[in-house]
Parts: structure tokens; sequence; C-alpha cells
């Protein structure tokens, strides 16, 4: 993550779905990218992930219950941060090669892969209701507020910004780096990285920045990718291991670890 030199630029632009994400019919979709691919969500998967891909990295589709993943897309230069539409009609991420990287959907049902803006590099993520997208640099959005790392105060912390009335708050004070902030799906919960450049543990408060909670202490990672399981119980951790990065599932009751398998940057609906 960049920004550690204490200046956090933070670039966000809002789009209406009904116009710029159109994927749903393939008569009216635009070009399929050349990178796209027929494999399709052969089962309905609820996390996808990028993995390593031999050529490139690809998306793949993960099955919790036995921990095997299956490929979604061809692989290409880059292919992460994907993300899962309110609707589950399609799963957007950050895609490309050496042209450069683009924002893409994979469309659930047939499997196609389309370019939807070129030039997009950073991280997206949808309103509750889909209706609008917001495209942003470690910036997450949630309910009336977003949460947003910054190094405005010497080293990069965690505030919240209500939208309505224009306040920040801020919500960590330590001197290690706190990142990553992820709202729990009820956005009462706010889970986070924090520690050093590749020794962080994953912690959780409330949405208010009150009763923080460490929640690992033998995982070392750097960017953690934290994401909520939909019932809000679980979090899919990114971990830097020997072989590359691996997830983890993170128990907030028991804290328990268990390691799912290869991969990074998931999204789960």
């Amino acid at each position: 993550m960049s920004g550690r030199a204490g200046q956090l630029a933070l670039a966000i632009a809002v789009i209406a779905c009904s116009s710029a994400v159109q994927t749903d019919d393939p008569e009216d979709r635009s070009t399929t990218d050349a990178a796209g691919s027929d494999l399709g969500l052969a089962r309905d998967f609820r996390i996808v992930l990028s993995q390593d891909a031999g050529d490139g990295s690809a998306l793949f589709g993960l099955d919790l219950e036995n921990g095997a993943a299956e490929q979604l897309i061809e692989p290409m230069g880059y292919a992460g941060y994907a993300v899962w539409a309110p609707d589950g009609a399609r799963v957007v991420f950050l895609g490309g090669g050496a042209d450069g990287v683009a924002l893409r959907a994979l469309d659930a049902e047939s499997g196609k892969v389309t370019e939807l803006i070129a030039g997009i590099g950073d991280p997206v993520d949808f309103s509750p209701d889909g209706s609008t997208m917001l495209l942003t640099l470690d910036l997450e959005e949630g309910g009336g507020a977003i949460t947003f790392e910054s190094g405005r105060d010497g080293n990069p912390e965690i505030y919240r910004h209500d939208l309505e009335t224009g306040a920040t708050e801020r919500l960590t004070d330590n001197s290690g780096l706190d990142e990553w902030p992820s709202f729990s799906p009820s956005g009462t919960q706010i889970a986070w990285a924090s520690g050093g450049e590749e020794r962080k543990h994953l912690w959780v408060m409330q949405a208010d920045g009150s009763d923080k909670r460490q929640l690992t202490d033998s995982l070392m990672f750097g960017d953690a990718y934290p994401e909520w399981s939909p019932d809000g119980q679980q979090i899919l951790l990114t971990v830097n291991t020997d072989d590359g990065p691996a997830l983890y599932l993170i128990d907030l009751a028991t804290r328990a670890a268990t390691p799912v398998g290869p991969g990074a940057a998931p999204t789960w609906r």
C-alpha cells in the first residue's frame, strides 16, 4: 500500500451502475476482453479470489467446505481486488497486463469478462443497493459513513468520515501502521490491520472506535484484505507465507485461525 511518507491521495469517482455497469444482457455489452473466458462460474461460488495462474494471475472460485479452488477466467498479467455486485450477477475486478490495468466485470451466468473502464487501478466498492459504484484508493463505503486510512497525523491511522455531516473522527492512535479498514455487513464493526510493515495483526473495533480487540497474534502479514463473512462471524484474511499469499479464516468468537488455501484479496457474498 502506498502513502507511507505521511500523505494519502484519495481518488473517488461515483458511477451510476445503470449506465456504466450493464453486463447482464450480452447484446448490450461492450466488447469482451481478449483475456475473457468461457469457463464460467461452474458452481455457485460465494467466494471469488485471486491466485497465481502460471503466466499471470486469475480469479478463482473457492469452495470453503473442501478448500478446492476452480479457475474462472483465463490468466492475465494481473487480476485482483474482486468485489461481488450486491445482486450477485457479476464480479468486478482489476485486471490487465502490459497495456495497463482496467476495471473489468465477470458475468456470473455466462463467465464472460468485459472491460468496463480503462485506466482504473484502484479498488472498487458498490453501494448496498448496487445503484452506484465507488472507485477508491484506500477508501471503503459502509452505511452512512466511510472509513479510510490516512497519514495526515504522521503515520497511517484509521478515520471515519460521516457523509451527511462532513465530520471526520480518528479511530486509531498508535505508533504502528493502521491499514485496510473493512466494515462488517451490519456496519457496526470495523476490521483492520495494525503493526509493522510486514508484521501486522488483525483487529476489530466497534464502528465508533470503541472496544478494540486483537484477533491474531501469530499470523504475520502485510496487505491484509480482510473480508467479512455474510453473517459477520468470520473474516477471511490474506497472509504472507513462504509459498506466497494464502487465506486464513478467522473466527471472531474463538479467534481460531483456520488455513483455507492459496489466494489473496477475496470477496464473499
